[in-house]
């Protein structure tokens, strides 16, 4: 897996509430274990010790000179303080602690995540897992016979995963037999609909029965569906609906339903 920014936020308070968000997730246990014996998802305990010391150290020696008394979560605070915004000692650490790659032993947590992210196993990972980690869900396998309405336009075979931080998710559209995402010949609009519905329903609502809402049209074959607190933990349903450009606006069949957690 490549270090990509896109991942870890492009911000430092994105990345701030991903870094604290990750720190609980990864030290959830495995069944009938303890955090300090395994965690769920199988992490390498050496690499985990060392994110979580990165992370936090409550009992640092002060004053501080080296990065390795002070964890990420002590210097958050003390670096966006007004007094710490000017410290270059504590900039310079704070930089260490959150982006430092290459290190050895690795010191910043973006490297240190990578490395973690790439052990574990891609089967071990489920898709609240992905959505929780902002890892990239893999996009569903499209059918090999295209299909055609009768303008002959191409029909989207499925809406997938683009980009998805802390309540917000992005999705797009894939066409088949092209990498284009603009509106096909013919088409006026490209309308999404979502339903909201508990995490760990297996059911999937038919859309043509109803209960999904529009929720806005595509703009470069992507959308961007900013939630609530409240919803966080739920699951957000999407599908698409293309309008023709004809006289009376004639509409295609719903895409596939994509379903992703909101995290």
């Amino acid at each position: 897996m490549t270090n990509s920014t896109g991942i870890f936020g492009d911000t430092q308070d994105e990345r701030n509430e991903y870094f604290t968000r990750v720190y609980a997730y990864l030290n959830l246990p495995a069944v009938g274990t303890t955090p300090s014996t395994a965690t769920r998802l199988g992490i390498t305990p050496a690499n985990l010790a060392i994110f979580n010391h990165r992370y936090t150290n409550p009992t640092p020696v002060y004053p501080e000179t080296t990065p390795d008394n002070l964890g990420y979560l002590e210097l958050w605070p003390m670096h966006t303080s007004p007094a710490g915004k000017h410290n270059p000692t504590i900039t310079e650490l704070f930089h260490q602690a959150e982006k430092q790659r290459k290190g050895d032993p690795l010191v910043g947590l973006e490297d240190i995540l990578t490395t973690i992210y790439g052990d574990i196993p891609k089967s071990a990972l489920n898709t609240t897992d992905r959505a929780a980690l902002n890892l990239r869900l893999k996009k569903a396998a499209t059918s090999t016979n295209i299909t055609t309405e009768s303008n002959a336009k191409l029909v989207p075979i499925y809406l997938s995963l683009k980009h998805q931080i802390h309540l917000s998710i992005e999705i797009e559209v894939t066409y088949p037999g092209t990498k284009s995402k603009a509106l096909q010949k013919g088409v006026k609009e490209a309308m999404v609909y979502m339903l909201i519905q508990a995490a760990n329903l297996t059911t999937i609502p038919d859309p043509a029965a109803g209960g999904y809402t529009y929720i806005g049209d595509l703009k470069r074959g992507t959308l961007i569906k900013n939630f609530t607190e409240t919803q966080e933990g739920m699951a957000a349903l999407f599908v698409m609906q293309e309008k023709s450009k004809g006289k009376k606006g004639t509409l295609s069949n719903f895409t596939k339903v994509f379903r992703v957690v909101i995290s």
